[in-house]
């Protein structure tokens, strides 16, 4: 299973943004220091350094910060938000990678429209 939020259009960085909170919550925020999954996920993922910052600022209650902290290259890595052909490619790679089941949150006005067109590449 793979996804996160799904926005189709030109201004991914935009939507890409929406993710940050969620981003910090979970590299931040899930569990104690050196008891949770997703900064070590991060951590694997080559974040080493901005997870240990963005738990840092987590946990000293600045959420702000934290989702500040959180690089852009991460938020592009665990969303589906960009032109429609970016997204669509990026659907694709998770097929190749095994993926079968796409678990997304459709950002933008029309969220049944988005889910419909991404079904329909399936």
């Amino acid at each position: 299973m793979a996804g996160g939020l799904l926005a189709i259009g030109q201004d991914a960085a935009a939507a890409r943004d929406l993710a940050r909170p969620q981003i910090a919550l979970y590299v931040g925020g899930m569990g104690a220091v050196g008891k949770n999954f997703y900064n070590d996920l991060a951590v694997a993922y080559g974040y080493e350094e901005e997870a240990r910052t963005i738990q840092e600022l987590y946990l000293a209650g600045r959420k702000r910060d934290a989702a500040a902290a959180v690089p852009d290259e991460l938020c592009e890595l665990t969303t589906l938000c960009g032109p429609e052909g970016y997204v669509r490619e990026r659907v694709e790679a998770f097929r190749e990678a095994g993926v079968t089941m796409l678990n997304v949150t459709p950002v933008g006005p029309e969220p049944a429209r988005l889910i419909e067109t991404v079904k329909s590449w399936l």
